[in-house]
Formats: C-alpha cells, sequence, structure tokens
C-alpha cells in the first residue's frame, strides 16, 4: 500500500470518530434541550396558575360584587378587602363605593319617612281635630238631650 493509502486510512478513522464524537454530542445536545422544554412548560404553567388565581379569580368576584353594588344590594361585603396589592386596592375602593351608598340608602330613607310624616302630620292633626270635635259634638249632643229627657 501506498502512503497515500495509508493517509486516506487515517483521515477516513479520524472522519469516523468525528462523526460518533459528533453524534454523541447532538444526542446530548437534544437530551438538554428536551429537558429545557419540560421546565419551559411546567414554569409556563405555574404562571398561569398564578395568574388564574392572584388576578383572574380575584378580578371575577370583584366584578360581582360591583354588580350587585350597581344593583343596589349594598348588604354584601366585598371580597378583598385590605390585602396588600393591586386588587386590595381595588377592592377597598369599592367598599367606600359600598359604604357611600348604604350611607345614601339611609338618608333616603329617612328623608322619605321625614317627608311621608310632614305629609301625614296635617292629615293626622285633621282627623285628630275631627275626632276630637266630633267626640266634642258627641259629648255636646249628649248633655243637650239629657235635660230634655228628664
Amino acid at each position: 500500500a501506498s502512503q497515500f493509502d495509508q493517509l486516506a486510512d487515517i483521515q477516513i478513522g479520524v472522519a469516523g470518530d468525528d462523526y460518533s464524537a459528533a453524534q454523541s454530542l447532538s444526542s446530548f445536545a437534544t437530551l438538554v434541550m428536551a429537558i429545557i422544554a419540560g421546565l419551559s412548560v411546567c414554569v409556563l404553567a405555574y404562571a398561569l396558575y398564578v395568574v388564574l388565581r392572584g388576578v383572574m379569580f380575584p378580578l371575577n368576584r370583584m366584578e360581582t360584587a360591583m354588580r350587585r353594588l350597581a344593583e343596589g344590594e349594598t348588604s354584601t361585603p366585598v371580597p378583598y378587602v385590605g390585602r396588600r396589592d393591586e386588587i386590595g386596592r381595588m377592592a377597598d375602593a369599592v367598599e367606600v363605593f359600598r359604604e357611600n351608598a348604604q350611607k345614601i340608602n339611609e338618608l333616603t330613607s329617612g328623608a322619605a319617612e321625614r317627608r311621608r310624616s310632614e305629609t301625614m302630620s296635617p292629615i293626622m292633626f285633621s282627623m285628630i281635630f275631627f275626632i276630637s270635635t266630633g267626640e266634642l259634638l258627641l259629648v255636646f249632643n249628649e248633655s243637650i238631650r239629657r235635660p230634655n229627657s228628664a
């Protein structure tokens, strides 16, 4: 064999070794990328859970509370009052609206009651006057009849 054949055999051997090393490196890289993709999916799932649990569900409950308040139902407590994040600040603001709506309802019902009592007062006075006058007339009538019947 010539020197060129020996050199070609050496190069073929080196190329085969390089190919084996490249294949094992490729397999390792594929495994590492699969692990990173799996971890990424886990992190994404956890982030989605945190967002849903910490933001979306509270916002839905706040929306329900605000709708009830808008319908005039002021007895339902506002959820998440006192929480120390954006949801809590929003809940605190809605609680202020709820308390003010309760005060307005109390004042409005008190004003309506006062108006009713103010309009009833002259009516009641008239009724009492007529009842008293009627009783007075009855007593007067009785006293007039007694002397005649005696």
